[in-house]
């Protein structure tokens, strides 16, 4: 079995917290600074933001692994911050799609993205808040393709 994790990165519930919620602090006091506090706007907010957080793209990526005996690739992250989650794939299902991906405004960062036929699994970018490099996307990108071969 062959194990991926991201190089030097704390996944400590605080850290995860600090990262995925920085934003929604910021939009929070300029919601508060322009129309003061209104419930109606606290809870859509609130439902937005777990919306955008429950999605495939957003899963924190702490582990992958290859398990040549079983033929599968095991993917483990967290999902809304705190729910540990696995989902496991047969490498005969597995694609993967690595190139640059723009995120924002002209930011353009490489994308490792994982697909279960053509459902989405998750997605590791390079020198991202979680850190992995754009060695091990490689590596873990030709261990796909060659498995495949």
């Amino acid at each position: 079995m062959t194990s991926y994790t991201p190089h030097n990165t704390d996944f400590s519930i605080w850290k995860r917290i600090k990262s995925e919620l920085s934003l929604f602090l910021i939009i929070q006091v300029i919601f508060l600074f322009f129309t003061g506090i209104n419930l109606i706007y606290e809870i859509t907010l609130v439902l937005i933001f777990i919306l955008l957080l429950s999605l495939k793209r957003n899963r924190i990526i702490y582990q992958i692994d290859f398990d040549e005996e079983k033929n599968e690739f095991t993917i483990s992250y967290f999902s809304l911050i705190a729910i540990k989650g696995t989902e496991i794939v047969p490498l005969t299902n597995l694609n993967t799609r690595l190139g640059p991906k723009r995120f924002g405004l002209g930011s353009s960062v490489t994308t490792l993205e994982f697909f279960n036929k053509k459902q989405l699994i998750g997605e590791i970018r390079s020198d991202d808040k979680w850190q992995w490099t754009d060695e091990q996307l490689d590596e873990i990108h030709k261990k796909v393709v060659d498995s495949k071969i």
